[in-house]
């Protein structure tokens, strides 16, 4: 149970690599193809964060599993200066949702709970696969300021000899 809940993978080696360990364990069992995409491909976050994306992750496949009849899902994790997002979106049935925005649903909740834990906005709606689509995206706890981003791009167009 532990290392379902924290893998120590988590810890060796990050997000990314901890996401697609899950997802292929999760096709093994299921059947469900998962397709997973990140940019950068190596994304490492702070431990709380990385924990808790991990389980929001977790949650989104069993409720794949439970209600979806999916035989694919699509992950795009995206890490920026600004703000790390996380989409997973999968070709089932799809979901009623109206009801998905009443947050009736304890899993829903709890994902959402955890992402505005974090200053994060968190929407489900339906994707281009048919089925259902999460998005998350939690703003970085010290975005690079201003004078930042305009001296990385003033280095850029002019090399400093």
């Amino acid at each position: 149970i532990c290392s379902e809940l924290r893998p120590a993978i988590l810890d060796d080696v990050g997000l990314s690599a901890a996401i697609e360990w899950q997802a292929s364990e999760f096709s093994s069992r299921t059947g469900i193809v998962c397709n997973i995409k990140t940019e950068p491909p190596h994304i490492k976050l702070s431990e709380e964060l990385s924990v808790a994306i991990f389980r929001i992750f977790q949650e989104t496949l069993t409720n794949i599993f439970r209600h979806a009849q999916a035989t694919e899902v699509n992950v795009v994790l995206r890490l920026t200066p600004h703000a790390f997002s996380m989409r997973v979106c999968d070709d089932g049935v799809g979901m009623k949702f109206s009801e998905a925005h009443k947050m009736n649903s304890f899993g829903l909740l709890g994902v959402m709970e955890r992402v505005r834990g974090f200053g994060g906005e968190m929407a489900v709606y339906k994707g281009d696969l048919g089925g259902a689509c999460l998005n998350i995206i939690i703003p970085s706890p010290d975005p690079p300021a201003k004078e930042d981003k305009i001296m990385a791009r003033a280095k850029e167009a002019v090399p400093i000899l």
